[in-house]
C-alpha cells in the first residue's frame, strides 16, 4: 500500500497566491464601501468621475471603485465621502483637509448658512451683524441662524454629528461624511470579504490522503 497526496502542492500554491493578494490589498490601503469606512482617505472626497487608471494631478485613482479620490478644495473638508462646505463660523484655506478651522473671534455671531469660507475675510463676511441687515425680522432670523464659532466647532465634532447644514445640502450629505469626529475614529482599512475568508477556509482544510 502506498500513500499519495493528490493535489497537495496545487492547493498550497493556491493558498500562497491568495495570501499574496490579501497582503497586497492591505499594503495598498484598499478603499472599501463598508458602513463607517470612507471610500477615500481622510481629507479626500469622491470626485464622481470614472478614472480608468488616470486622474488629475491632485487626485488618486482607486480601480476597485473606478473613481478618483481628490483633495477637498479650500472652503471644504472631507471625511472620505462627499466634500462638505465649511459652515459660517469656520473656514479652510488648505486643500485636502478633514475638518475646518474655527473663526477665532470671541463673542462674534456667524450665519451658519454662509458656507464655503476659505479665509478670515470670509469669516468677516459671515458675521450676523452684516448678513442680517436686510432681514425683515432680524431677531427671529438671528435665533435660527446665528452661532459663535465655538458652538459650530463643538457641535460638528460631537458624536453623533449634527447634520443641521449637511442635511440641507442637495443632495443631502450623510452623517458619516458630515462628522467632524476625532480624526482617528474613522480610518481606512482593507476589508476582507466573507467570501474570501470562506475561500481561505476551504483551501486550508486538510487533504484526505488517498491510500492505494
Amino acid at each position: 500500500m502506498t500513500c499519495r497526496w493528490h493535489g497537495q502542492n496545487h492547493q498550497l500554491l493556491q493558498l500562497h497566491f491568495l495570501l499574496v493578494l490579501l497582503m497586497a490589498g492591505r499594503c495598498s490601503g484598499g478603499v472599501t464601501g463598508q458602513d463607517k469606512q470612507p471610500f477615500c482617505p481622510l481629507g479626500q472626497c469622491i470626485n464622481c468621475m470614472h478614472c480608468n487608471g488616470a486622474c488629475l494631478d491632485d487626485c488618486s485613482c482607486y480601480s476597485s471603485i473606478n473613481v478618483c479620490c481628490c483633495g477637498a478644495p479650500p472652503g471644504h473638508y472631507s471625511r472620505g465621502y462627499e466634500k462638505v462646505p465649511c459652515p459660517g463660523g469656520s473656514y479652510q484655506n488648505v486643500t485636502g483637509q478633514w475638518r475646518c478651522e474655527p473663526c477665532n473671534t470671541s463673542g462674534q455671531l456667524y450665519d451658519i448658512t454662509y458656507r464655503g469660507s476659505i479665509d478670515l475675510l470670509d469669516c468677516y463676511e459671515a458675521r450676523c451683524e452684516s448678513r442680517g441687515a436686510s432681514q425683515a425680522n432680524y431677531s427671529q432670523w438671528q435665533a435660527e441662524n446665528c452661532r459663535n464659532s465655538t458652538f459650530v466647532e463643538t457641535t460638528m465634532m460631537s458624536h453623533p454629528p449634527s447634520e443641521a447644514f449637511c442635511s440641507a445640502m442637495t443632495p443631502a450629505i450623510k452623517s458619516r461624511g458630515c462628522s467632524w469626529n476625532d480624526k482617528t475614529g474613522v480610518g481606512r482599512t482593507a476589508g476582507v470579504s466573507s467570501s474570501l475568508l470562506l475561500a481561505m477556509a476551504v483551501l486550508v482544510v486538510p487533504v484526505v490522503p488517498d491510500y492505494r
